[in-house]
This record gives C-alpha cells, structure tokens and sequence, in this order.
C-alpha cells in the first residue's frame, strides 16, 4: 500500500518505468492484494539505450511485498493498434494523445518552437492549472491570488532562469495564446508560465524561510530578569513669584 499524501508527485506501490521517463511518469501502477497483474507502458525511444526500472515505492514510502516476473521489451509496429490515429492531435511536427489516462506529447526543434509547439496543444491544460493555482492561492478572489503569484514569480524567480528555458516558455505563452489561451479573458503571457513553472518552489517558500539563515542567526539574547529602573515621583506644589 502506498501513502499518497506522502510527497509529490503521488506515491506509487509496485510500477515500471524506464530512465528516460520523467519522473511523473510510469507504468500501470500494481497496488493492494491482487493476484499476478500485467504493468505495461507504450513509449517513444528518445535514445539508443535507456535503461528499464522496476519500482517499488515510487516516489514515496509503501508497506508490503512486490513480485516481479518475466520483464519484456516489445517493438511495436503498428502504433495504431494501440492509439487510435483520430485520437492523436497534431501541429507541425508536434503531436499529443492520450493512453492510459496520460497525456503524451512530442515536441521538437529549438526552445521558442518546442514552446508553442507546447502551448498550441496544451492550451487548455495550462489554463486549467492556471485556475487551480489561483484558487489555491486565494479561494474568494482567484484573480487576486493570480495576480500575487505573478508578482512573487516576478520579483523572486523569473531572472533566475536560464534564457533557453525563458524562450521556450515564451513560445508556451504565444503558443497557447493563439489557440485561445486566456485568464480571466486575458491571452496568456510569458509570466504566466514563469509563474507556473514557479509554483513549486513558491509553494516551498514558507518553510524554506523558515530554516534560512539571517544576519541573526547564531548570537542569542536571553531575556533579562532585572527590571527597568523605576522613576522618583516629584511632588507638585504652588511656589509665589514676587
């Protein structure tokens, strides 16, 4: 059994996965009391060599036993067995499908490409997140909630990432502005993908604050028991002036 809460991404109990996946990526996930299951993955290879993981407790703690057994790697030759042609979204030579409950998507060329490449079919999904993000942030005004993790991501992140990864996200942006991509009827723009690229370590913040050394930290003041010194009262009188 696996905790989901444990990290993120979700923990998984018993699951393959290959070495060039990232890491939200696997196989069918195998969990609980179940009798042998087959755990298979369709993939394109994006190397000569990967290598093939077997996994238990992906990405988090379980309890229990696993058995694996009879490990294949199979070539496939028609993919349309497996993934229906009219399922698969295309721009350029970009395309998307879906398998499994996940979103596949290939994209290539240089950053600003890939990125609208990206964006062109992805723009719902991005404006989706956009959503749960600000409503995270702040459930009674999502605008507002946006509006302060775009500041944040501005002011914190968004010079800090290398200029390759801000063209590609450049592309995201005008891609998925172009295919209709909006906030609150507003075209998406580059800092809204900083600032989704962002919201993990934005989440952090708070405890990361917490552990960070100021100029501080180390000297200790300990309370002092003495108390201040008290002040003589001064008697008030009439005085004549002649």
């Amino acid at each position: 059994m696996a905790d989901p809460t444990s990290r993120y991404p979700t923990a998984v109990a018993a699951t393959v996965t290959m070495e060039s996946f990232p890491f939200t990526n696997n196989a069918t996930v195998v969990g609980g009391t179940s009798p042998w299951r087959k755990a298979e993955v369709l993939f394109f290879a994006t190397s000569r060599e990967d290598r093939i993981v077997i996994r238990f407790g992906y990405n988090g703690n379980v309890t229990g036993t696993a058995w694996f057994d009879d490990c294949a790697l199979e070539q496939v030759d028609d993919v349309t067995a497996i993934v229906p042609l009219e399922t698969v979204r295309w721009f350029g030579p970009a395309f998307r499908y879906t398998d499994c409950g996940w979103t596949f998507l290939h994209c290539e060329g240089k950053p600003y490409d890939r990125g609208y490449q990206i964006g062109s079919l992805m723009a719902k999904e991005i404006v989706a997140y956009m959503d749960k993000l600000a409503i995270r942030e702040d459930a009674g005004s999502p605008a507002s909630g946006w509006g302060n993790l775009r500041t944040l991501s501005d002011a914190l992140l968004f010079r800090k990432f290398d200029p390759e990864y801000l063209e590609e996200m450049k592309g995201i942006a005008d891609g998925a502005a172009h295919a209709g991509g909006a906030f609150r009827s507003r075209p998406l723009d580059l800092l809204d993908i900083v600032t989704i690229n962002s919201a993990v370590d934005l989440g952090q913040l708070g405890g990361g604050l917490a552990k960070l050394a100021h100029p501080l930290s180390g000297p200790t003041y300990p309370l002092r028991s003495r108390k201040p010194p008290g002040r003589k009262a001064a008697k008030a009188g009439w005085s004549n002036c002649a």
